[in-house]
């Protein structure tokens, strides 16, 4: 008999009552990885997105299990897939560390960004640990044995946490974050995995951390009853590693559920200025795609001491409407490893707010800055968007040093 995995990571809490709200807040992604329109992937670290987690209910699958209760079931207009039938449906395998399971949205949310995504996990001590998740496109039998049966990687991301003991439900708000991405045909599956906490995500995996399953089946979307067991624990989910639980009231589903809506708008700069340093190749479509067609500034040691040896002014224009969320992509590489930071023109309260600091890195390297809570301090009445990238010299005698920027756009995340 075979099981699932979970991805995520939580937080030290009191113990509430079961379906309470336990906490709300922000956890951490310490690497988020996401296909980009050309196939390839993008990883970007330490990503905050805000969660909300309820305690709940379940209870360990033994075969042969008594059916479950009744359960109500609340159908929401923004949902795509919800496989949660509520009290008395929820129920986990010990020692399953990793596990996948397939997840068919209905067609209305097909190639929508998700907004956010609801999984359980079951914990019999606190655990300090990482939770992984991959959204996989594509199945591919026929490979057997020790072979993935599974292609197209289109999220991949992970938090390291305390998870408290007992059962919970966790909601995460990756609109929230800036950060989305869609499942073009609506079909997908979903690896979750309990790991040691190591920021790679291939830590040796943690059995004392379960994934819960909700029975009688998805009543949004649809998902076969049965699952993919990774029982030698090795990350790969092949075609001989499905399994069940025995059938209904049982289904092998995971405790899931996807909400889709909004969209997320590129804007990219339409003027820049270089107050100081001078630009030596490259201009302003330089900066407009992740492609190594870089803009090049060299540093100019200016009189005054604080100021920065290089500076990129960037300004872009949004498109009208309600911003509920603004993201900052910077893209690019130093001669050396000087201090760098990036600042975002505050139009409320008219200043430069730090977004960003630390050391610039020496190839090209992708820096984002989220917020999703004040972005529309950072829209101008006519939606403009302004932002700052200094790099100050601290002891560099090289005269002819400077920087590479790849790319410098926002993204704005709409309700």
């Amino acid at each position: 008999m075979r099981k699932l995995i979970a991805i995520l990571a939580l937080f030290l809490v009191l113990p509430p009552l079961a379906g309470q709200v336990v906490e709300e807040g922000y956890l951490t992604l310490n690497f988020l990885r996401l296909r980009q329109p050309d196939g390839t992937m993008k990883e970007f670290r330490n990503v905050k997105v805000p969660y909300r987690m309820e305690r709940i209910h379940a209870t360990p699958y033994r075969s042969g299990s008594t059916s479950f209760g009744e359960f109500d079931v609340q159908a929401q207009n923004t949902l795509v897939y919800k496989n949660d039938n509520g009290a008395n449906t929820y129920f986990y395998t010990p020692d399953m560390s990793s596990a996948l399971d397939d997840i068919t949205l209905d067609p209305s949310g097909n190639d929508l960004e998700w907004r956010t995504m609801t999984f359980g996990y079951h914990a019999e001590d606190l655990e300090f640990a990482l939770v992984r998740w991959i959204v996989f496109d594509t199945f591919v039998p026929g490979r057997g044995a020790g072979r993935s049966a599974f292609d197209g990687v289109i999220a991949d991301f992970g938090t390291i946490r305390f998870w408290p003991a007992g059962d919970f439900k966790l909601t995460v708000d990756l609109a929230g974050s800036g950060y989305t991405f869609a499942v073009t045909d609506g079909e997908c599956y979903v690896a979750q995995q309990y790991r040691e906490p190591d920021p790679s995500g291939e830590g040796p995996f943690m059995r004392t951390i379960n994934p819960i399953f909700s029975g009688r089946g998805p009543t949004i979307g649809t998902s076969a009853d049965a699952f993919f067991f990774d029982s030698d624990e090795n990350g790969i989910y092949d075609e001989t590693e499905i399994d069940w639980f025995d059938g209904p009231p049982n289904e092998a589903n995971f405790l899931w559920a996807v909400e889709v809506g909004g969209t997320i708008e590129t804007v990219l700069p339409v003027s820049m200025q270089v107050p100081f340093g001078a630009i030596t190749s490259g201009n302003l479509q330089s900066i407009w795609f992740s492609d190594d067609s870089h803009l090049f500034i060299q540093a100019r040691r200016s009189p005054a001491v604080a100021d920065p040896s290089m500076q990129l002014v960037v300004q872009g224009g949004l498109s009208p409407g309600e911003v509920s969320g603004l993201k900052f992509i910077f893209e690019s590489q130093a001669v050396y490893q000087v201090p760098m930071v990036i600042e975002w023109w505050n139009y409320a309260q008219n200043r430069w707010d730090t977004v960003w600091s630390g050391r610039a890195p020496r190839t090209d390297e992708v820096i984002v800055y989220a917020d999703p809570n004040n972005a529309a301090n950072y829209v101008s009445s006519s939606n403009q968007v302004k932002a700052r990238i200094s790099w100050f010299d601290d002891g560099i005698t090289d005269l002819s040093w400077g920087c590479a920027t790849d790319q410098a756009v926002w993204q704005v995340v709409r309700p």
